[in-house]
């Protein structure tokens, strides 16, 4: 809401700037809760190799659930963006388009590995596997 505070601007170009707008305020405010996920894959990588427990396997379920619930909050705004731009709506100004399409990829940088932080808990199973039989 700074964005509508800081540029009243934002109402001169019309409701469909302003949802462009409320679109990316929330793709943004991803950014740092995926950011963390990395993180955290990260931090239980380096514990599976100095000092592999069952807590980790825990943890990372825990992990993979975060995600999958991400995954659900995140699935149906990217779909209500992709109808909004495949779609002719005299809601959207042409100018306006790109702005949308710019939404739609930020959280989704790389379309073929919208699976990747799964696959990477699934790595983190199979490396505390290797780590525990050792």
């Amino acid at each position: 809401m700074e964005r509508i505070t800081n540029g009243p601007y934002i109402f001169e170009k019309g409701m469909d700037f302003i949802l462009y707008n409320l679109f990316d305020t929330l793709v943004d405010d991803y950014f740092p809760l995926t950011d963390s996920i990395g993180d955290e894959i990260d931090d239980i990588e380096e514990t599976i190799l100095q000092n592999p427990k069952k807590q980790v396997q825990d943890d990372i379920l825990v992990l993979k659930r975060n995600i999958l619930k991400l995954r659900k909050v995140l699935s149906p705004q990217r779909e209500v963006l992709n109808i909004l731009l495949r779609h002719d709506f005299d809601l959207i100004k042409e100018e306006n388009r790109l702005y949308y399409m710019d939404v739609y990829e930020g959280p989704n940088h790389d379309h073929n590995n919208n699976d990747a932080p799964i696959t990477d808990c699934r790595h983190l199973r199979n490396e505390l596997q290797i780590h525990t039989r050792a």
